[in-house]
């Protein structure tokens, strides 16, 4: 089966490397060109890699109507192409590339996990497009400070990364992201939590390590299916006393605090397994230690 005169002229603007240009795929379900970068299946293209890339990107992506997954990676693009018309595209990546603005062309599509991490993208004007389909959201490594009122859309949103941003406050509008299972957002500026993140019911994996958060609110022992928890590297000097009630936490990482005293419902919690606590000021180690021993729990000082 031969590719379209329109997927070919894409393919040979992509691949400037390719020893010999691609003309066919003949009686092969599945054929892999040029060190993976490019995955045709019944004579289409469904799916482009290339890392290192070297060139501008053309403007005609959306004559492979078959893409189901574009990854990119270069310094030298700064901005998506438009790919509205890609009804197939499941998986977008421009991670490490130079793209300074969020892209307003992502409508159209049924886009499950897009990812933009380390780039330059400063502010988000707008959730353009139809992104209710979307499981996997990561936009860590860039320069945001907040999050447009639209971002609360995402409603079906399960993992979500704003790791080594700028956010001084948290984000409201995650509050309203009810399906979220994995929320990143280590190595901000953060300094208190909002009492909505008790509308995150289904959260499970929650990191907030390197940022300067004080006291961890009373709301979250709503928390209720929260398996891991990692706040390590901020200046909390307080947790909630029945912290160690939340019925499915396995692991919490404590380590670089201010905390001198443990909540005693820690060390009943049936469910806990681990506890990283180097790095606090606290009194009565020995004892803690032996209690957490007693009960199974690798406590880490």
């Amino acid at each position: 089966m031969s590719l379209k005169s329109s997927e070919l002229e894409v393919l040979h603007f992509l691949d400037r490397h390719a020893a010999e240009p691609i003309v066919s795929v003949e009686n092969r379900g599945l054929f892999e060109f040029h060190a993976n970068a490019f995955t045709i299946e019944d004579g289409h293209i469904t799916a482009i890699q290339l890392l290192k890339y070297e060139y501008e990107l053309p403007d005609n992506l959306e004559q492979l109507k078959c893409l189901n997954y574009i990854r990119i990676c270069s310094r030298n693009v700064t901005s998506i192409p438009k790919i509205t018309k890609l009804s197939n595209l499941k998986e977008l990546n421009f991670s490490g590339c130079s793209i300074k603005r969020y892209p307003n062309n992502l409508g159209g599509n049924k886009l499950e996990r897009l990812s933009l991490s380390q780039n330059y993208i400063s502010e988000i004007e707008d959730l353009a497009g139809n992104l209710t389909s979307l499981k996997y959201l990561n936009l860590s490594g860039n320069n945001l400070e907040e999050l447009a009122s639209s971002f609360s859309s995402l409603v079906g949103l399960e993992i979500l990364n704003l790791s080594q941003n700028k956010f001084r406050i948290f984000p409201i509008e995650i509050c309203y992201l009810s399906s979220l299972i994995s929320l990143y957002l280590s190595a901000n500026e953060i300094i208190e939590i909002p009492r909505c993140i008790v509308d995150l019911i289904h959260l499970e994996n929650l990191l907030l390590y390197s940022n300067k958060i004080e006291v961890i609110p009373n709301s979250f022992l709503s928390l209720q299916n929260l398996r891991i928890l990692d706040l390590q590297n901020n200046a909390i000097s307080y947790l909630p006393q029945d912290i160690g009630l939340l019925a499915k936490l396995e692991r919490i990482y404590l380590t670089n605090n201010n905390l001198s005293v443990l909540p005693s419902s820690l060390k009943d919690s049936k469910s806990l397994r681990v506890v990283y606590i180097r790095g606090n000021p606290l009194r009565e180690l020995k004892e803690n230690l032996t209690l957490f021993k007693e009960r199974g729990i690798m406590f880490y000082y």
